[in-house]
Order: C-alpha cells, then structure tokens, then sequence
C-alpha cells in the first residue's frame, strides 16, 4: 500500500512540473509573439 501511495505522490509531482513548464513555455511564446509583433508594427510606422 505505501508503494502505491508513494508511486501517486511521484506522479503527482511530475505532473504539476510538466504543468508548470507548459505553462511557463507558452507564456514565453505569447511573450515573444507580442515582442516581435510590436516591433514590426514600429517598424512599419517608420516606413510610412
């Protein structure tokens, strides 16, 4: 039974920290997206 228990608790922990990791991988996705979005726009304004 503490077998058990302990394999659930290991699981559980993988899975918060792959959780967390994709959350933190799309944050900085959307975070780079934004970045270079703004600058082609600031870009563009300097063309016209």
């Amino acid at each position: 039974m503490e077998s058990i228990s302990n394999l659930v608790m290991q699981l559980n922990t993988l899975s918060s920290a792959a959780l967390v990791a994709t959350v933190s991988i799309v944050i900085t996705l959307a975070w780079s997206v934004c970045v270079i979005s703004i600058s082609k726009g600031h870009k563009n304004r300097g063309r016209q």
